[in-house]
């Protein structure tokens, strides 16, 4: 008789669940940061360059740079 209950009870479908990682969080948590970092560095760097095209078309000449900052 109670076997044929369990029969009728309802059933959990699909994958089990595993439980999240914490390192996968904080994985993703790195990997959006680094995108951000370059997306941030790549509009610096078009700044940079924006900035060089105004002073040359103003006739501002630009101190010589080694890509180094002191």
């Amino acid at each position: 008789m109670e076997g044929e209950r369990r029969g009728l009870e309802a059933k959990q479908r699909g994958p089990k669940r595993t439980k999240a990682d914490p390192r996968d969080k904080q994985l993703a948590e790195q990997q959006r940061e680094a995108s951000r970092w370059k997306a941030r560095a790549e509009r610096a760097e078009a700044l940079v360059e924006i900035q060089k095209k105004v002073s040359a078309l103003l006739g501002i000449e630009l101190p010589e740079s080694s890509g180094k900052r002191s």
